[in-house]
């Protein structure tokens, strides 16, 4: 069986998961260039509560921070699609709170891009520009 800090382990148990500590491995797949795709199909087809736990896990409190990095955003943005109107708010606070500390000293400019669900078939974008 898979060791207990890993990502998989939901996937083989019907209950949702005991909080399990955040796995080094994870955070990798998040921040390679080939692996993070692997991640990206996890998150999203995994059953709602394998998402709620991974996004808890491993998104909340560092969203500044993996929404400019080149490769995790394209994590953050498929994960972002799939929470609800509160969930959103959150990570915009979260994002609009942090961004300047993630971004640093940094002259570049950052895009983020999320879609955002306006109704049950709608999807739109929220681009967020931000010049430090």
């Amino acid at each position: 069986m898979a060791p207990q800090n890993s990502l998989i382990v939901p996937f083989l148990d019907a209950t949702p998961p005991v909080e399990t500590p955040e796995s080094d491995y994870v955070g990798t797949l998040l921040r390679d260039q080939t692996a993070s795709h692997v991640l990206q199909t996890v998150i999203k087809h995994a059953p709602p509560y394998v998402f709620h736990h991974a996004w808890r896990t491993y998104f909340v409190g560092k969203l500044a921070k993996l929404a400019v990095h080149p490769v995790a955003n394209f994590i953050v943005t498929e994960a972002i699609g799939r929470l609800d109107k509160e969930g959103l708010e959150t990570a915009l606070n979260e994002v609009g709170m942090k961004l300047g500390k993630a971004i640093g000293g940094s002259n570049d400019s950052h895009e983020i891009r999320w879609p955002v669900l306006t109704d049950e078939k709608t999807k739109v974008g929220v681009v967020l520009c931000v010049r430090s």
